[in-house]
């Protein structure tokens, strides 16, 4: 009795180990971002950026600037000639700054998320198989009496 009960413990620790892979293989699925930093002198802005939001920062930046631009035809003098200039050169210099890095970023998400991928399959594809193995010999052993 004491014998069956033990392969019984067995058996639940072994389906817990494969309930735990299962889980880990979900999480694979959930982290996607990369790890970004900018450091200009003392300033460091870091963060976790994935390619959605750079971008909504790429619109939301177009956006400003547009907003600012429409601001500035409707103050006197030579103002409007001016933020014309300085809108027209911060979105070409700005917005294709902007496109070069999310689209970096969206080739750096894809080969890492499927490098990384390929890795947690095979760690978890091993561990399964062990953990199979041990269910198999368990039950061999307890068919055998």
């Amino acid at each position: 009795m004491a014998n069956a009960d033990e392969s019984d413990d067995k058996l639940r620790k072994l389906s817990d180990q494969l309930d735990a892979i299962d889980e880990a293989r979900a999480e694979a699925e959930g982290d996607r971002y990369n790890w970004w930093a900018v450091v200009v002198g003392p300033l460091r802005l870091a963060g976790y950026v994935g390619s959605q939001h750079l971008g909504w920062l790429f619109a939301g930046f177009h956006l400003v600037v547009a907003s600012t631009g429409i601001l500035f035809f409707f103050l006197p003098g030579n103002l409007p000639n001016l933020g014309a200039a300085l809108v027209v050169g911060a979105l070409f210099g700005f917005g294709a700054f902007l496109a070069q890095m999310w689209a970096i970023q969206v080739e750096r998400e894809a080969g890492r998320q499927e490098d990384e991928y390929r890795k947690l399959l095979r760690d978890l594809d091993l561990r399964q198989q062990s953990v199979e193995r041990k269910i198999r010999r368990e039950t061999r052993r307890l068919e055998r009496g």
